[in-house]
């Protein structure tokens, strides 16, 4: 959940101030007198949608055409934390290897039904969902979406079959959808650019992640030029940040140079964190000791949302 303080400082008020408006919206709950108060998502909702604050629907899909970027780790952390904003949140796993699938929902892969089967009947996409949690749910994926390929061979098919998904669960209440894309530029990676409106481009210090961001960035313009669709708007995170390598500060600076505002103003610092939540099938907000890495990906959250306060700053670490 978002704690008191950091609902305030979204807002713009103090935690008091806060503390007293929750009280009179929700008076039956649990009293919001300290910044740590945990905020229920629902309320954290409504208070967004009085503000006008509220994100509107939106499709994110998380792309790299090279892999070992983090794009699962952060496409999966985003969706949990999402429901915290009071965001009703779908997850749609199109990577074969099915990563963010297991991560989220491993118990309930053996009856899973993957995109593939229902791409060409999307009113039928509950029969596939798997609910994570009341804010959360999964379309998942398995080896058999390997053969997306052959599926979306037609170009109307790759313009329409994951678009029309995402319309489906947009009709029945969703406020955001996450594409977690494998690293290839195959059918269905082409279908999630045609039905994204912003693109995150993960990616490590290393001189090959960073080559990806130009392929993702040209092959997303040449698709959307084809199909005669708007160009998504593109998001660049650095991960796997390390501040004792002084390449990875070196790297955010020439990033920072290249693409502007595209570039997300924080890092994500490495952590033995993810092992650990990925080890236990939690988010790594559900981690005591995970400060660092959730004040950034809070950073990236609400800068992906549109909920930053203008005074943020990235600053070297």
């Amino acid at each position: 959940m978002l704690r008191l303080a950091e609902l305030a400082n979204i807002l713009g008020e103090s935690p008091e101030a806060l503390s007293l408006q929750l009280s009179r919206m929700m008076p039956t709950e649990a009293d919001y007198a300290k910044p740590t108060s945990a905020v229920p998502s629902a309320l954290v909702r409504e208070k967004l949608k009085q503000e006008n604050l509220l994100p509107p629907g939106q499709v994110v899909a998380f792309i790299n055409l090279k892999g070992g970027t983090g794009k699962t780790t952060s496409a999966v952390t985003t969706a949990w934390r999402c429901g915290d904003y009071g965001l009703r949140c779908c997850l749609i796993d199109i990577d074969a290897q099915a990563s963010a699938s297991f991560l989220m929902a491993k118990e309930h892969l053996e009856q899973a039904r993957p995109f593939i089967e229902i791409w060409d009947r999307p009113e039928d996409v509950n029969s596939s969902l798997i609910q994570v949690n009341p804010q959360l749910s999964l379309l998942p994926s398995s080896l058999d979406n390997s053969l997306l390929d052959l599926q979306l061979a037609k170009p109307l098919h790759q313009k329409t079959a994951i678009r029309n998904t995402c319309d489906q669960l947009f009709n029945q209440g969703h406020d955001l959808i996450i594409i977690d894309c494998p690293p290839s530029l195959g059918a269905g990676v082409i279908s999630a650019i045609c039905a994204a409106d912003i693109l995150v481009i993960p990616t490590t210090a290393d001189s090959f992640a960073v080559r990806g961001i130009d392929l993702t960035l040209n092959e997303a313009a040449s698709i959307s030029a084809t199909f005669g669709l708007k160009l998504p708007d593109a998001l660049i995170l650095l991960t796997h940040h390390d501040r004792r390598v002084r390449m990875c500060e070196e790297v955010f600076v020439q990033l920072k140079e290249n693409y502007g505002a595209r570039l997300v103003g924080q890092p994500i610092r490495t952590s033995s964190s993810f092992a650990r939540a990925q080890q236990r099938g939690i988010s790594v907000f559900d981690i005591s000791r995970a400060k660092n890495v959730q004040g950034d990906y809070n950073f990236f959250i609400r800068t992906l949302l549109q909920l930053n306060p203008e005074n943020h700053r990235h600053k070297p670490i």
